[in-house]
């Protein structure tokens, strides 16, 4: 989101004309501190949000106006504006809050056998709803295992055995070294289905569901309600306040 400013008010607007540069640097204010309250906003929309953590409330930056071009000369009012936007993520790939905030279809991933994942309670530091994914269990690309038994597939489906003989089987060889099962696995599990498993302890636990190929995004807006709290009227009030305080500076 882009924040700018074109003010009205007359007075003002004469007298900082008087003082070299005076205008560009009260506009840059007002925009910087507009700027600042739309990102207090929309932290406290995000707090609102199940997973209150570091990642999601550290996705949003301010870029700063500056009243001066990098040649030293003063900006006009129409050049002026701050934005406020969500960073995104390493490799380029947009932040999931993006896709929260006007809606979107999450697609399954090829590394997941064409589901979309979704982590559960136990891929979660301290098994919370509301804590970020533990580092260990992240996904990375091609970094799920899909077990092997007797040259073929097992765990997923198509495999030739019934969910109960695959537990039963998986079981018996949890004990054994013939998989690595402190990695992360394709399995499908008897009430769950198709999941991404881990060895956690001396438990087998579904860290994500693999259950289905598309999941709708609700739009929240809330990005959006924050920017609404900008009315005309409170961006009038800033740049008065901003160019009282520079002219008494005078």
């Amino acid at each position: 989101m882009k924040i700018s400013y074109n003010d009205n008010s007359k007075k003002f607007i004469k007298k900082l004309k008087k003082h070299h540069g005076a205008l560009s640097e009260v506009s840059a204010n007002t925009v910087n501190r507009a700027a600042k309250i739309v990102d207090k906003a929309y932290e406290k929309e995000l707090k609102k949000f199940t997973l209150r953590n570091k990642f999601t409330l550290g996705a949003v930056k301010i870029f700063k106006a500056k009243p001066t071009r990098t040649s030293g000369d003063f900006r006009p009012i129409k050049d002026i504006n701050a934005k406020v936007g969500i960073r995104k993520m390493k490799g380029g790939k947009d932040h999931y809050l993006k896709k929260q905030e006007g809606g979107d279809t999450e697609k399954g991933h090829a590394n997941t056998k064409g589901r979309v994942p979704i982590p559960l309670d136990a891929a979660r530091t301290s098994n919370s709803h509301a804590r970020p994914i533990k580092g260990a269990l992240r996904l990375q690309k091609h970094g799920v295992q899909t077990l092997n038994l007797a040259g073929r597939r097992f765990g997923v489906e198509n495999d030739g055995f019934s969910k109960r003989q695959r537990w039963a089987i998986l079981h018996k060889y949890s004990r054994t070294s013939r998989w690595d099962l402190s990695k992360q696995f394709f399995f499908t599990g008897i009430k769950k289905g198709l999941g991404v498993f881990k060895k956690i302890g001396k438990k087998m636990a579904m860290v994500r569901n693999l259950d289905k190929k598309t999941v709708t995004i609700k739009a929240t807006h809330k990005f959006q309600k924050s920017i609404d709290r900008l009315t005309p009227q409170k961006m009038a009030a800033i740049f008065n306040r901003e160019a009282m305080k520079k002219l008494r500076g005078k």
